[in-house]
C-alpha cells in the first residue's frame, strides 16, 4: 500500500448528517478563502453508515470515501482505531487541529500561508459561523426525485417538524412530546404538519392522534445503515421545503434543514 501526500487541507467531518454538513461548510469556505486545496475524508461509522457518494452529488473540492486502510492513519485518533491516526497525522502534516480545538477553541487560519499541508477535523462550524452556506450540497438524483414526489403533494400550508429521540440526550429531555403536540394544537386548523423523526414508534402515536393532518414518510431509520441516511437526507430537505421549522433542542438535523431553506427554525422546549 502506498499512502498518499497531500498538499493543502485535509478535513474529516464528524458526527451524523446535520454536524458533518455544517463542519465541511466551514472547511469550504476557509479552503476557498485561503486560496488552498481541501481534501474531505470520509469516514463510516456509528454516526453514518454510507459513503458520501451514495447521498450528494460531488462537490468542488474531492470527497474521498475513505478505504480501510486509512482508518488507521487519516482518521481522527480514537479508541477505535487505538489512536495509531495520531503518530502518522503528526509526521505527515504540518499541522494538525484536532476536533477538540477546532469549533471549541478561538484558531487563527493565517498559518496556512506558510505551511504546506494541515491536517483538520470538527463537528462543528469553526469559519465563518454565522455565514454557513449548504448550496455546496446537491442530493443525488434518486433522492431529488423522492423529496420532489412528497412536496408536489403538499397541502397549501405545511410546517415542519423534527422530533428526534433516539441518540441525543439534549433533544430527549428538553423537547418533549407533549411540548410538540401543545404546537401542534395551537396551531390554524388549515395548517398541516410534516413530521420527520428517527424513532417509528413516536411518528405512529402521532399519526393516530392527528390522522390526516400529520404527514410523514415510511421508510428504514437509523444512522447506521446506506438506506437510512438516505431516509434522512430526504427527510432533511423535505423539511427544508415547509413553511418553518420546530425542532429538537441542539439537534443540527432541523438547523441544516432550516438553513437549506432559510426558513425560521423554533426549538421546542417544556
Amino acid at each position: 500500500m502506498q499512502t498518499p501526500s497531500f498538499s493543502g487541507i485535509y478535513f474529516v467531518p464528524v458526527g451524523g448528517l446535520g454536524n458533518r454538513m455544517r463542519a465541511m461548510s466551514s472547511a469550504i469556505r476557509l479552503a476557498e478563502d485561503h486560496k488552498v486545496k481541501l481534501t474531505i475524508g470520509w469516514y463510516q461509522d456509528w454516526g453514518m453508515g454510507c459513503k458520501f457518494a451514495d447521498i450528494f452529488e460531488p462537490l468542488t473540492c474531492e470527497v474521498r470515501d475513505e478505504k480501510r486502510w486509512a482508518y488507521y492513519l487519516l482518521d481522527r485518533p480514537r479508541k477505535k482505531n487505538l489512536f495509531l491516526p495520531r503518530l502518522y497525522e503528526q509526521w505527515q502534516f504540518d499541522k494538525c487541529i484536532y476536533e477538540d480545538v477546532l469549533g471549541y477553541k478561538e484558531v487563527d487560519f493565517s498559518f496556512l500561508s506558510n505551511v504546506h499541508n494541515a491536517w483538520m477535523a470538527s463537528c462543528k462550524a469553526f469559519y465563518r459561523e454565522q455565514d454557513i452556506s449548504l448550496s455546496f450540497f446537491r442530493p443525488v438524483a434518486s433522492l431529488r426525485n423522492a423529496i420532489d414526489r412528497a412536496t408536489a403533494d403538499f397541502p397549501s400550508r405545511v410546517v415542519g417538524m423534527h422530533i428526534r429521540r433516539t441518540d441525543h440526550q439534549q433533544s430527549i429531555s428538553q423537547s418533549p412530546t407533549d411540548a410538540f403536540q401543545k404546537v401542534i394544537d395551537h396551531l390554524d386548523d388549515d395548517i398541516s404538519v410534516y413530521l420527520a423523526s428517527d424513532d417509528e414508534r413516536e411518528k405512529q402515536d402521532l399519526k393516530s392522534r392527528y390522522g390526516n393532518r400529520l404527514i410523514t414518510r415510511n421508510g428504514l431509520l437509523g444512522r447506521g445503515s446506506k438506506v437510512g441516511i438516505q431516509n434522512a437526507v430526504i427527510d432533511m430537505y423535505i423539511l427544508s421545503a415547509t413553511e418553518r421549522i420546530y425542532g429538537s433542542k441542539g439537534s443540527s438535523f432541523g438547523q441544516m434543514a432550516a438553513l437549506i431553506g432559510n426558513k425560521e427554525l423554533i426549538e421546542v422546549t417544556t
